[in-house]
């Protein structure tokens, strides 16, 4: 899944109601980066109150006209369109996610809790897009030059998930002109007792190690593609959303793959994507990953 597709697709940013402007620059500065179009979307979910004869199609065009006039103002070289949508925001995006290069929404209320943060629309969309998912956190997005860093890539193990997460990762690195760090941590690794486990099982540092150079090995075929992206490998033992957090202090954007079902659904199971979406110092982007079988059925 190249970052950098050029099939003409737009940016889709999702536009809250308030404190939008983070959002609106951030997709503005990714659809210049990508060549592509820009499309500024708000849902009401809601009739106007009594008295006001007002579509809700109405009311988000009065939203969006703002953030419009901003990006032309700031953005004049990047063609935008209002997407005024009747209906939930959540739904409204996922359907507006099937022919865009890139969905970007807003997150707040980091200092809750994720697990209490339910009616978060970026955790609710997370791993439901037909595309990539940027989550931008207030603040992040401004940094100055000198103060951005490399791309961080979590590496699940599985190796469909691996790739594909892979491939966006460095497409981005290439494009940002930044380094690569491939993060791979477990939580409770297996190690057997000698001389009966395999080599790479004999210790904690003989499975960090082995997993590395899988790793590696996996990285074969697409470094072929991407033969310019300095790569590093990190591989450890412990908490994986504490690991791609500890990496994420200095790195400009994260990478995380997540499965159709969402985050929502897996919130009391710990999910790695969901604390990261949430907690990360920088922006992260969510690449959906189809359910092993799921395409072929398709």
């Amino acid at each position: 899944m190249d970052a950098a597709r050029s099939t003409g697709a737009p940016v889709v940013a999702g536009v809250a109601e308030t404190d939008a402007g983070r959002v609106v620059r951030a997709a503005a500065r990714r659809a210049r980066g990508l060549g592509a179009g820009l499309v500024l979307l708000h849902a009401v979910d809601w009739s106007a109150p009594p008295g006001i004869h007002a579509s809700p199609e109405a009311i988000a065009e009065v939203v969006l006209a703002p953030w419009m006039d901003l990006v032309r103002t700031e953005f004049p070289d990047v063609e935008a369109a209002p997407r005024p949508v009747a209906g939930f925001p959540v739904g409204a995006l996922v359907e507006a996610s099937q022919g865009a290069a890139l969905l970007v929404v807003g997150h707040h209320a980091r200092h809750l809790p994720a697990r209490l943060n339910p009616g978060s629309v970026a955790m609710a969309l997370a791993g439901r897009t037909h595309c990539p998912l940027e989550v931008v956190h207030p603040g992040t997005i401004d940094r100055p030059a000198q103060m951005r860093g490399a791309v961080v890539v979590a590496a699940s193990g599985e190796e469909a998930e691996d790739l594909a997460v892979l491939e966006y990762a460095l497409s981005e690195a290439r494009r940002r002109g930044a380094s690569l760090g491939i993060v791979y941590a477990a939580r409770h690794p297996q190690v057997l007792t000698p001389p009966l486990a395999p080599e790479g099982q004999r210790s904690r540092d003989g499975i960090t190690a082995q997993a590395a150079r899988t790793l590696r090995a996996r990285l074969g075929p697409l470094r072929a593609a991407f033969p310019d992206v300095p790569v590093r490998v990190e591989a450890e033992l412990g908490s994986p959303a504490r690991a791609l957090l500890a990496a994420a202090e200095e790195a400009e954007l994260v990478v995380v793959g997540a499965h159709g079902r969402g985050i929502l659904g897996r919130l009391f199971a710990g999910s790695v994507s969901c604390e990261v979406l949430h907690r990360a110092p920088c922006p992260v982007v969510v690449v959906p990953l189809v359910p092993e079988g799921a395409a072929a059925a398709a």
